[in-house]
């Protein structure tokens, strides 16, 4: 079902049955989280999770997903799915955080006017706005060379966990709504995850300190191309006191290249076009191509 909802939205979320298990089994691990199907009869017809993390600050967030198939749409499948995530959201934020107001998040694409209009009922107004990307690994860039006093090494999800956690959350805290990541956000998001491909991802250092990081993923691509391999840039940062010296496009440019030597037919991400070091920039010179645009709606309550 999910395969099919993407194939109609195109967000480029392509996934095995194992990884769509491990993500159910990550967001419903400790409690804070829900995954539930709608059923018509013995047909699966639609989808939803509600998945709560720590509290950020002075707000504990819950992020919501689903879906409906898309040959039930237009029949109201998705008006009672989404008050019933709500009602698990507030469960969930009543069970582990009552004392702390809540942010409820769902994302879609910028022009889908019907989610729009069915989120605006329940009072969700859009709040940050991101583009998705997509290289084919066709014509690439020469890889820049490293600036003078800068290595290029691998990454050791485990031996490098400190460095690089430390690394990521200076690189994307002045991020609009960045989150400050903790130890176990690092180990659920990052080390555990299957998906990861160390071996087409690498770091920057200079002397002992990660300067620039760059994490990539591989999926497995769906629709008309099932069979082939996709990457996807999960995470590109650079720390403030390394920026300008072009190392993001170094590791940027340096990772297609290796996707493409691995066999990969195409690489994707997400990035927020308000992010001020511009990494939009950045992907649109290494021949990145826009391919959809996509809107977060927000609700807070208390």
């Amino acid at each position: 079902m999910r395969a099919e909802i993407e194939a109609v939205l195109q967000t480029g979320e392509h996934g095995s049955v194992e990884e769509d298990a491990e993500e159910f089994a990550d967001i419903s691990a400790d409690g804070r989280g829900a995954v539930v199907g709608a059923f018509d009869g013995a047909e699966l017809v639609g989808y939803f999770s509600v998945s709560g993390r720590e509290p950020t600050g002075s707000i504990q967030p819950i992020q919501l997903n689903g879906g409906v198939r898309p040959s039930r749409h237009a029949q109201g499948i998705g008006s009672l799915l989404l008050p019933a995530m709500l009602r698990r959201g507030r469960k969930i934020h009543a069970e582990h955080a009552p004392h702390l107001p809540v942010r409820f998040a769902v994302t879609g694409k910028t022009d889908d006017a019907a989610q729009a209009a069915l989120l605006t009922t329940q009072g969700f107004l859009p709040h940050r706005w991101s583009v998705l990307m997509r290289h084919e690994l066709t014509g690439l860039p020469e890889v820049p060379p490293l600036p003078e006093g800068f290595t290029l090494a691998c990454t050791d999800p485990a031996r490098d966990a400190t460095r690089l956690l430390a690394a990521h959350n200076e690189a994307f805290k002045d991020q609009p709504d960045a989150a400050h990541w903790s130890a176990g956000d690092w180990q659920e998001m990052v080390v555990d995850k299957s998906q990861v491909r160390w071996d087409l991802s690498a770091v920057a250092t200079s002397g002992d300190e990660v300067a620039a990081y760059l994490h990539t993923e591989e999926w497995p691509a769906g629709g008309a191309t099932a069979g082939t391999r996709e990457g996807w840039i999960a995470r590109l940062g650079t720390r403030r006191a390394y920026r300008g010296r072009g190392l993001a496009t170094t590791l940027l440019v340096r990772a297609l290249h290796a996707c493409a030597a691995d066999g990969l037919t195409a690489v994707g991400l997400e990035v927020d076009p308000k992010n001020p070091t511009d990494p939009l920039t950045i992907y649109l010179r290494s021949g990145f191509a826009v391919t959809a645009r996509l809107t977060e709606y927000q609700l807070t309550e208390g």
